[in-house]
């Protein structure tokens, strides 16, 4: 697990799928809008820089690890499962899978969906875990929002070659919301999902 800093909105953040200087600032501003209590610097590459260039390698050199692709991947919730997806399409040569839990699909100002769709790795040697609870908001217009964007990110990784129950799982939990106390009820669903290929090796 991997802690987060004071500007975890701003490393989570998939940078290259804002790509204005204009979809830049206004997710900044929308972000403070909301949350003006936190801080937000834009840092998704170089947060995901010390992950493959400094702690993976540090971690690998230090534990019993299995480092190759086959066996990597990432896991996070709301605006983890964001730059989880996003390691995914950025290094796929190191990630084998990304697990996204209630992943916060409409924080930005724009839509992120394009930048996915023009980005997944290839589906013969990668897998996607999505899931969201149907209380996340507890606001029906809001929560069918996340559905409606989590349903069409499930359609371009179809469109892209990704199977159900294959190497594409999508699931909606009915009565979960945003909370740490219902991700970790499910985490073991992604990891099982996602590193199926371990019991094999």
């Amino acid at each position: 697990g991997i802690w987060n800093t004071a500007n975890r909105l701003g490393e989570y953040m998939p940078e290259f799928a804002l790509t204005s200087q204009e979809d830049r600032e206004q997710t900044a501003s929308r972000i403070k809008s909301f949350l003006p209590e936190m801080p937000y610097e834009l840092a998704g590459e170089a947060y995901l820089k010390f992950i493959v260039e400094e702690l993976k390698p540090w971690i690998d050199s230090h534990y019993p690890t299995l480092p190759g692709q086959p066996f990597t991947v990432m896991i996070g919730s709301s605006m983890g499962g964001l730059i989880s997806l996003y390691a995914l399409c950025r290094f796929p040569h190191i990630f084998y899978g990304a697990g996204c839990l209630s992943t916060a699909w409409d924080i930005a100002s724009v839509s992120l969906l394009p930048y996915f769709e023009s980005n997944l790795p290839d589906p013969s040697n990668h897998r996607i875990y999505l899931d969201m609870g149907g209380k996340e908001f507890s606001n029906p217009e809001q929560d069918n929002r996340l559905q409606e964007l989590q349903s069409s990110f499930d359609n371009l990784a179809r469109i892209a070659g990704y199977r159900d129950n294959h190497n594409l799982l999508s699931l909606i939990f009915p009565n979960h919301e945003h909370s740490e106390l219902f991700w970790r009820t499910r985490v073991d669903i992604p990891i099982q999902f996602l590193l199926d290929q371990v019991k094999s090796s």
